[in-house]
């Protein structure tokens, strides 16, 4: 289907995104949980979200908006931003189970070219 928010159609049979002819890219997403799968990000997006007003990170494909969680990480906002707009795959995968549910509520879409993501 299309995202209309990124102009994105993703072929959902191969799970492969084709961009459509729409270059413009918004400053926010409003994804509902389910559509996640559905909504492909392009990396030049997430490096924008680098800080503590927009924070996203990349854990095995998935991106995560935590802006929200900054505050409520135990070791601190730091231990999150320091990865901020970029792949956190080693330092998520540090954590329990338990601690990686937490995280369910932040998924935001998908997104490839990032190391975690190649199958070897």
């Amino acid at each position: 289907g299309i995202n209309a928010e990124y102009g994105v159609q993703l072929d959902l049979m191969f799970l492969t995104p084709r961009r459509e002819q729409s270059s413009t890219w918004t400053s926010s997403i409003l994804m509902t949980k389910p559509n996640w799968r559905q909504n492909y990000i392009p990396k030049e997006k997430i490096v924008e979200h680098n800080n503590e007003e927009s924070c996203w990170l990349v854990v095995d494909g998935i991106v995560y908006d935590v802006t929200d969680f900054l505050g409520k990480h135990p070791a601190g906002k730091q231990a999150i931003l320091m990865h901020a707009g970029d792949d956190a795959t080693t330092d998520f995968n540090f954590h329990s189970k338990e601690a990686k549910k937490q995280w369910e509520q932040y998924k935001i879409g998908w997104t490839d070219g990032y190391r975690s993501c190649i199958i070897l």
